[in-house]
């Protein structure tokens, strides 16, 4: 596997203002202070950005106040693009700053429209051939799929001239896994601060830690020792019936927190699995070297069901379920729990006791790296092939992503993640080797167009507490490489 590029990065002397600024911000005296130190942080770094990284826009380029619309999510995530106004919050400061200054050098206006359901949305509009939006922001894998069906551009070759793929703010290695025969239809990088938020990462609470005398995690990191194997050791004794109905239920403390939906599938990228093969011909197969997935699943069964000290719980619902497990490690019912980056800016600012933050455990001390899995929610951008302003919406978008890379990841990133939510150093440094770590695997950034199979190999068999992965993969190799070859079809298919 090629090893993931990690986009935050900027020039280092931008990158040493910002974190000497963010550490004046964590030291103020109160929530007020901070915050003005927070602005500070983000405004002193514009200068010295601006003066060191450049972009490919020609310097005339102008559109003489043309409307870009952009049509983008609501709920969760919808203010990493569009903040109505400005609350002093460093990472919402960053975001209309980021749109004043896009349309300042191109003279254009963005119009954003928040949507439930953007995907649908956009495909009514583009099948009745509707010029309505010029750029579509929504679930990666919502894009993947409009995208395979002919509704957006292909942003590998020349449609879009303007956007230039190169360039650090856009994620070269989303689209080398994503892309089929030189075909894409979606980006994504800085311009989607869901790409990090969605991230999984391992939770320790240090209270629950200090009780059971486990001191050696951040040292376990960092010397290839975290792995599931190590995570099952220190485990293994964690429980207390503190609401003392003599039930392992909620109410008690346990060694680690786990859901039967979400935390399934983050072991493909942790344990550093692929869903399928590519070959040096670009065929697209199942992968069916099941040997290592075999003992990773019977692995996860024993985590699930036979720990003791596990709590897992059975909900349907991937935030729900996130959101309880948040609640509960907050509330120091829990050691370990895998969690979304996107938690610590929620209950665990305002959890009493202290946390850690550490990448997901590998499979094994012989894995060389540590993988990080994304949840497939997060932002992916296109451009519909209705639109008949290429030229602006194209340039529109690399202005925002470049304006992100200078803005918005490191006010969220630098000042508000390292800054303000994360407790110690180490979790900074364990943050990165996640960040360096992010694993996408082409068979679950389509995995709606594959009928969900990727997904499912997995998930479906642990929910019903089976672990014969073989028969598993034996009984859908033969539908999931038809719609592998359907897809494929589709992607030759759009011009």
């Amino acid at each position: 596997m090629n090893k993931p590029q990690n986009n935050r990065r900027v020039p280092a002397l931008i990158l040493a203002v910002l974190l000497l600024l963010s550490a004046t911000a964590c030291s103020a005296d109160t929530e007020g202070n901070t915050d003005m130190a927070e602005t500070t942080a983000v405004t002193t770094a514009e200068v010295t950005e601006s003066e060191v990284i450049q972009n490919n826009l020609p310097e005339e380029l102008s559109f003489d106040q043309q409307t870009v619309k952009i049509l983008a999510r609501s709920g969760l995530l919808e203010k990493e693009l569009y903040v109505e106004e400005d609350t002093g919050d460093v990472v919402d400061s960053a975001v209309i700053k980021r749109n004043q200054l896009a349309e300042e050098r191109l003279d254009i206006v963005l119009e954003y429209v928040l949507d439930t359901a953007p995907h649908a949305t956009a495909s009514k509009s583009i099948t009745a051939m509707e010029d309505e939006y010029q750029i579509v922001a929504d679930w990666q894998l919502r894009m993947a799929v409009q995208g395979a069906q002919g509704e957006y551009r292909n942003v590998l070759d020349d449609s879009l001239p303007y956007i230039d793929i190169e360039q650090p703010w856009w994620s070269q290695y989303y689209l080398e896994e994503a892309q089929i025969g030189g075909k894409h239809f979606a980006l994504t990088g800085d311009l989607a601060t869901s790409l990090k938020r969605m991230a999984f990462v391992t939770y320790f609470n240090k209270s629950v830690a200090e009780r059971y005398n486990i001191t050696s995690v951040y040292n376990d990191v960092v010397s290839g020792n975290w792995t599931l194997a190590r995570q099952n050791e220190l485990t293994k004794d964690v429980y207390e019936d503190i609401n003392g109905n003599s039930e392992a239920d909620a109410g008690d403390v346990f060694g680690i927190g786990v859901s039967n939906m979400l935390t399934f599938d983050i072991f493909w990228s942790a344990f550093d699995i692929n869903s399928v093969n590519r070959g040096e011909d670009g065929s697209i197969t199942l992968n069916e070297n099941i040997d290592k997935l075999s003992s990773c699943v019977e692995a996860i069964y024993d985590l699930f069901y036979n720990n003791t000290s596990t709590l897992n719980i059975p909900v349907e619902d991937a935030n729900y379920e996130q959101n309880r497990l948040a609640t509960y490690f907050a509330e120091d019912e829990l050691l370990f729990t895998y969690l979304r980056v996107i938690h610590s800016e929620s209950e665990l600012r305002q959890m009493k006791s202290d946390y850690g933050l550490i990448p997901l455990p590998k499979w094994s001390e012989e894995q060389e790296n540590y993988y990080t899995y994304v949840h497939d929610i997060f932002t992916a951008f296109g451009v519909p092939v209705t639109c008949q302003h290429v030229e602006a919406a194209s340039a529109a978008l690399e202005a925002l992503g470049y304006y992100s890379y200078l803005y918005v990841t490191p006010a969220y990133y630098d000042v508000a993640l390292n800054g303000k939510y994360l407790r110690d150093a180490e979790s900074s440094e364990m943050l990165e080797i996640a960040m360096d770590g992010i694993k996408l695997d082409f068979g679950w950034l389509h995995c709606l167009s594959l009928g969900e199979l990727p997904q499912n190999l997995v998930r479906a068999p642990l929910h019903s507490k089976n672990t014969n992965i073989a028969s598993i993969v034996k009984a859908n190799t033969k539908r999931f490489n038809k719609l592998i070859e359907k897809l494929v079809e589709n992607y030759d298919a759009v011009e």
